[in-house]
């Protein structure tokens, strides 16, 4: 199925530097912890690279039923393109064959039954939406502008997607008994990865101007977002399932070592929620609000001047307030987290 677009605003601003962001945004989550390795040899003064530090994977104190209440936490593994659902209350991982293959976006319904994802194409600017689960369409979605990121509605009929097409970034929403997608106003700036509030009204979003990247929240219907962070950098938010907090991460300047953030949809009450070392992104709050899921990326010093081919991205969860952090992925997979998901037919 072709998907068409039912309101078309192109937004040309700052169209060279978005087009020169679309290859990375597809694969910056595959790439964002590789440095680039040499086989050379060093010199006589040069230091042995330090080691990847050995950090033990565990899993939370998570009773055996919660699973119905937390769900699966899906993560992609970037080393092997494998997609995974652990259930946390056991540590039983299931791979999701219906995703195999490196994923750029996934998104699964409340109520377990479906799941959407999309993988990369030859074409940046056009990807295929494929569905699997209970009454998943016949065939994919052929959809106009690279995906970026997706979120399924609470009502499980639509879905916002960030694309990217020749006009630059710009957000969408997606009919899915219709295949009809609709442009959202026109944003300047780059809007990331969007998520719906738990009442269906409202997008939460970062938008990049310049460098400077904050989290804005929009108003279905409204003509334009209201920013709610007060970070030098704010990115990646996500909606608790209350309605009552946005989960970001974020850094006291641009070039700070990110942590996470808590604010509620109004601006206010913003803190912070993590200070360890480890750097973080892409919050994803389990269904009952339990934990945080995010990814964690581990410093490593660089005490040589030949670069160091490692792998030093996790999967980690907390608490709702940031405490009790944990790995719960090998740093080797350089994963990431996708969604908290019901058991459906779409995990067979």
């Amino acid at each position: 199925m072709r998907v068409t677009a039912a309101n078309d605003s192109p937004n040309r601003r700052n169209a060279p530097a978005r087009l020169a962001l679309a290859t990375c945004a597809l694969v910056a989550l595959a790439v964002i912890t590789f440095a680039c390795g040499g086989d050379g040899a060093g010199g006589a003064g040069d230091s042995p690279p330090q080691e990847t530090p050995v950090i033990t994977v565990a899993l939370p104190s998570v009773p055996p039923e919660s699973v119905e209440r937390t769900g699966l936490l899906v993560y992609g593994d970037t080393s092997s393109g494998q997609t995974f659902a652990l259930n946390l209350s056991n540590g039983e991982r299931l791979p999701v064959t219906a995703a195999a293959g490196f994923v750029i976006a996934f998104d699964c319904t409340r109520n377990g039954r479906l799941i959407a994802f999309a993988h990369a194409t030859v074409n940046a600017f056009v990807s295929v939406m494929a569905f699997s689960g209970e009454g998943a369409p016949s065939e994919g979605m052929e959809v106009l502008g690279g995906i970026v990121g997706m979120a399924w509605s609470p009502s499980a009929d639509r879905i916002a997607m960030t694309l990217v097409d020749a006009d630059g970034y710009h957000l969408s929403i997606l009919d899915v008994s219709s295949g009809q997608t609709t442009t959202l106003p026109s944003i300047t700036g780059t809007p990331g990865a969007p998520r719906w509030s738990p009442d269906g009204q409202r997008l939460v979003f970062d938008l990049n101007n310049n460098g400077r990247s904050d989290i804005q929240v929009l108003e279905i219907g409204a003509s334009s977002p209201v920013k709610v962070s007060t970070r030098a950098t704010a990115f990646t938010p996500d909606w608790s399932p209350d309605g009552r907090t946005i989960a970001f991460s974020g850094g006291e300047d641009q070039e700070g070592s990110p942590q996470l953030y808590a604010v509620d949809p109004d601006g206010r009450n913003e803190r912070k929620l993590t200070a360890s070392e480890t750097q973080k992104w892409s919050p994803r709050w389990s269904l009952d609000g339990s934990l945080i899921s995010y990814t964690g990326l581990v410093t490593v010093p660089g005490v040589s001047v030949l670069p160091v081919r490692v792998h030093h991205q996790a999967v980690w969860v907390a608490g709702p307030d940031g405490s009790n952090e944990i790995l719960i992925t090998e740093l080797s997979a350089d994963a990431q987290p996708l969604a908290w998901c019901l058991r459906g037919a779409w995990l067979q």
